[in-house]
Formats: C-alpha cells, structure tokens, sequence
C-alpha cells in the first residue's frame, strides 16, 4: 500500500521539480542573453514542454485535493441516494475517458518513436511522457474515489 501511495504522490514531486526546472531555465535564458549577449537555442520548446508537462504531472494531484471545478447545481437538490448513483456514474466515466486518453497517448508515443522536434531534437516520447503518466494517474485517482464511495456510502443502500 506505501508503494501505490508513492507512486500517487509521485506527481506532486515531478510537477514541483518541472516548475523549478522553467524557472532555472528561463534565469538562465536571461542572463545569457542580457549579460553575456549569448543565445540560448531552443529554450522557447523546452519552456513550452515543460508547462505542458506540468499541467499533465499536475492534473492527478488537483483531483486528489479536491481543487478541480464542479457542477453541483442541481445535484445538490438531489436525494443522496441519487446523488450517489450520479458520483459513482461520473467516476466510472471519467476513469474510463482517462484511461482510454492515456492509453491513446501510449499509442501515439510509441508509432511516433523515433522522432523528434526540430530546433533542439528532444525525442517525441518525452513530450507524451507527461500524458502518459497524467492521465494514467487520474485515472488511478478516480478509481480510488470511486471504490471510497461505494465502499462508504453502500450501507445506505437497500
């Protein structure tokens, strides 16, 4: 249980280390080219993966606090019971969606292999890394919720 509890809070510390990574790159970019008069050649496309890359990393942990947007106007007017049934609804369809996204993305990361951006050459597997492992992880995520609901609201059932 301690491994799949690191492994969930593993996008935390690559979202954290991605945001201290744009923010030593884009220091750097500027001081080379403010003190030194020195190009930092593609630094544009790595910034640019690097914020993709921490939306996807940041995605599983914003569920995980709760910090996502949700749509609770008519829902809470709602019997539990059928407030129920609509939660459990939502995270059988969302770890569904989000698998299959992940898994669309571990697709199209392994047909597209071998290439790699222009300026600086970065492989295209390391752009669809982020996906891969946000998506896979929301997923994880909404399972989660999904066998805390029914597990704590099945007593009400009957």
């Amino acid at each position: 249980m301690k491994i799949l509890q690191k492994i969930r809070n593993s996008d935390r510390i690559l979202s954290t280390l991605i945001l201290f990574s744009i923010l030593i790159i884009m220091i750097v970019q500027i001081v080379l080219r403010s003190i030194f008069n020195i190009l930092f050649v593609g630094v544009e496309e790595l910034s640019r993966y690097l914020f993709i890359s921490v939306v996807f990393m940041g995605l599983p942990y914003y569920y995980r606090i709760d910090g996502h947007i949700k749509l609770e106007g008519i829902q809470k007017y709602l019997p539990q019971k059928i407030r129920m049934i609509i939660d459990i609804i939502i995270q059988i369809l969302s770890f569904f969606v989000f698998a299959i996204i992940a898994f669309s993305a571990l697709y199209t990361t392994l047909t597209n292999y071998n290439s790699a951006t222009p300026t600086i050459s970065i492989p295209f597997w390391l752009f669809f890394l982020p996906t891969i492992l946000g998506f896979t992880l929301l997923s994880i995520e909404h399972l989660n919720i999904l066998i805390k609901t029914i597990k704590r609201d099945t007593s009400g059932w009957a």
